[in-house]
């Protein structure tokens, strides 16, 4: 995924935030750091690695870790939110053991209500690396909610993308052809 960044590490017109943020995530750095956490690291830790990673990849835009989105009957707390000029994205964090197919679709669950709850086009779901050698890919998928179509970058180890076709045949969901 390339795009130019202007120079507070935004994007310029060639990228959405999604996309940005989707690119950072897929450092090597964090990747590294990230499996040096043992199987039994809280995912506190985990998501404040990942937050500071974002904070110091992107200054100047606000990220909120575990915030509360009250609705009338309802309240969720995704992972984190980056928002910057009226954008927002929505991330869900996961780890896995083995093959992440139910962490997948919960996932996915998960941030088509956080989307439909902020109202917002774009979400990312982070399946963390478990080995440090792991290469990591984003695909991407279209996802109909709430009468609008939304982008869905899966941020994933590339060992396991291929177990990713049974997961995607789930009724509504639409691989777009973009792995990069």
């Amino acid at each position: 995924m390339r795009g130019k960044l202007t120079r507070d590490g935004l994007p310029g017109r060639k990228q959405s935030l999604g996309q940005l943020v989707a690119h950072i995530l897929m450092a090597h750095s964090l990747s590294g750091t990230l499996t040096n956490y043992s199987a039994n690291a809280r995912e506190v830790e985990i998501l404040g690695t990942i937050h500071g990673h974002l904070s110091a990849a992107l200054p100047h835009t606000k990220i909120e870790q575990d915030p509360l989105i009250r609705g009338k009957d309802f309240q969720l707390r995704p992972d984190l939110v980056v928002v910057h000029k009226g954008e927002s994205v929505v991330v869900e964090v996961k780890r896995f053991k083995r093959i992440p197919g139910n962490n997948v679709l919960e996932g996915f669950a998960k941030l088509e209500r956080y989307l439909e709850a902020l109202g917002t086009r774009e979400g990312i779901l982070y399946l963390v690396p478990s080995k440090p050698q792991d290469d990591v890919v984003t695909l991407t998928v279209l996802r109909e909610i709430a009468g609008g179509l939304a982008s869905i970058y899966i941020v994933t180890p590339s060992s396991v993308i291929e177990n990713f076709d049974e997961v995607l045949t789930e009724p509504g969901w639409q691989p777009n052809s973009s792995i990069q």
